[in-house]
């Protein structure tokens, strides 16, 4: 059983933290090992609003079925768990958060098929005292029926938009590749365009992106650069900022004689990219 265990820094005594709370003692892993199941943890996200409250979303499998839930902190405690995916006999894993600047929040995950051989990317989103919409359906299964990893952020304009993996299995190599998919939406989760993939080496596989957007209107992506085809062990680090046109050029930021693989690290990154 996998503990999380969170706290935060008082205000008032930048010093000290507040006592440790357990949030969610049961938090799934589904997935094949073939897909990273079971090295490409954690399956929970947390991002601030401009309250500074903390939003949760996880993987929860403690009622038999794994679902995606979600809890906000106050300043107190955080909020009965309620369900985003709402879609039982599935598996939701993967699950990545956004806070748009009118309050609404996003969320967009990955739903397994039975065998673990399908997947597809799924986006809800909750409006400030509402519930959680709906799941909409994000990839499209017939194109790419492996999709899996999303990230999800909201620019200033409050376009909605995905970037995740679709996964093809290459007979020749004998192998999987993982390959960038980016949509854009509007608020309400229709999708109004796609964007050219930041990786453009063939040859290597790009693994879990991570999206954010600045406050100055440029996108950011943040991903695994695996090495020959050889994922998920990621072999380094890959940036590329978007300037409304084209991708800049991919800039390599960890050091490739390195093994990587550390998501919070890469979450981490993306948000010190921002500001």
């Amino acid at each position: 059983m996998l503990l999380l265990l969170l706290s935060h820094l008082l205000p008032a005594q930048s010093v000290n933290w507040s006592p440790a709370e357990v949030l969610f003692p049961n938090i799934a892993q589904p997935g094949s090992a073939d897909l990273g199941g079971e090295t490409s943890g954690p399956y929970f996200d947390a991002k601030p609003d401009a309250g500074n409250r903390i939003h949760l979303v996880w993987s929860d499998g403690a009622a038999g079925e794994t679902e995606i839930l979600y809890s906000k902190g106050t300043t107190t405690a955080f909020s009965s768990p309620e369900n985003v995916s709402q879609m039982p006999q599935t598996a939701s894993a993967w699950p990545s958060l956004a806070v748009a600047a009118d309050g609404r929040i996003y969320c967009a995950w990955t739903e397994l098929s039975e065998d673990m051989e399908g997947a597809s990317i799924f986006l809800s989103f909750k409006n400030p005292g509402g519930n959680w919409s709906s799941p909409v359906l994000v990839s499209d299964p017939d194109a790419d029926p492996i999709s899996i990893y999303p990230s999800v952020c909201v620019t200033g304009t409050g376009a909605v938009i995905i970037a995740y993996n679709s996964v093809t299995f290459d007979e020749v190599a004998i192998d999987y590749l993982f390959e960038i998919q980016i949509l854009v939406f509007n608020p309400s989760g229709s999708v109004i365009d796609g964007l050219p993939s930041p990786e453009t080496d063939s040859s290597s596989s790009a693994f879990r992106p991570i999206i954010a957007a600045d406050k100055s209107g440029g996108i950011h992506c943040v991903w695994y650069d695996g090495d020959n085809g050889m994922v998920p062990s990621g072999r380094y680090v890959a940036y590329s900022r978007f300037n409304g046109q084209t991708w800049t050029q991919t800039n390599s930021i960890s050091d490739a004689s390195e093994q990587v693989w550390d998501d919070l690290s890469l979450q981490c990154l993306t948000n010190c990219l921002l500001y």
